[in-house]
């Protein structure tokens, strides 16, 4: 499974340009098919303007960032009486035990994390649900917990899930808790329409509420930067990622 996913990697934009430019020049330099290596070349650094532009990184990725529009819950969303589950799916993380703790928790789970204490701190009576495992000792969903508990969460109101490994296990694993309750479901807003169609396949009913946007609804063309790729990245990485639940039969 490691394998296949660093090959699928691969053709993702950045190392897709560089393949490309690579190949170009290694026909430049020691081949005679000059006319080729140029074709490579030029198709190397065309797509890597067209993937550093904001603008079109951006008009790939929001779709999935814009499928469930943010502010839903600011507009009146639709909740049972009671105590309300609010569900923050887990993301990356380091490793290394002396950064501070908001440094461990990468820009996603950090975001994640924060929205979710957000709206525990607003609903007043809410469990908040942090999902996430992973092979190594550390889990991210524990992070995030130490995090939300610094954040002034009540420890009694907190459920920690450190099992699963992928989005797929975060809905199985949380179906039986879950199961006869309508509630929020916290992550990026480009991970958000693969989360909800799982979830939604295990017979779930979770509202989604998504955070984290890399896209505004207001693009400028802009010069080509870091945050271009970035976001080619995540929409490439989110394009596979339904590819790969569907054809697993997950969604």
């Amino acid at each position: 499974m490691a394998i296949g996913k660093s090959l699928i990697h691969l053709i993702f934009p950045l190392p897709l340009c560089l393949e490309l430019t690579t190949v170009g020049l290694v026909l430049l330099w020691f081949t005679k098919r000059q006319f080729l290596g140029r074709v490579f070349v030029t198709a190397g650094l065309v797509l890597l303007l067209a993937f550093s532009s904001q603008y079109i990184s951006g008009a790939l990725l929001a779709p999935f960032e814009y499928e469930y529009p943010p502010g839903g819950l600011e507009e009146g969303t639709s909740l049972s009486d009671g105590t309300v589950d609010i569900v923050v799916l887990g993301a990356g993380y380091l490793e290394d035990e002396g950064l501070p703790l908001t440094g461990r928790l990468g820009d996603a789970a950090l975001i994640r994390t924060v929205e979710g204490v957000r709206l525990y701190k607003r609903l007043g009576r809410a469990r908040l649900i942090l999902s996430g495992g992973s092979f190594s000792e550390t889990k991210p969903s524990e992070l995030m917990a130490r995090l939300a508990v610094e954040l002034d969460v009540a420890a009694d109101d907190l459920i920690v899930e450190k099992q699963s490994l992928n989005t797929h296990e975060e809905a199985v694993l949380l179906k039986p808790l879950l199961e006869d309750r309508r509630f929020l479901l916290v992550t990026s807003a480009s991970h958000m329409p693969r989360a909800m169609a799982l979830f939604r396949a295990q017979g779930l009913d979770p509202v989604a509420v998504p955070t984290g946007h890399l896209v505004s609804r207001e693009r400028s063309v802009g010069l080509p930067s870091a945050k271009g790729v970035e976001m080619a990245e995540r929409a490439f990485y989110e394009y596979f990622g339904l590819l790969k639940e569907r054809l697993m039969g997950h969604i």
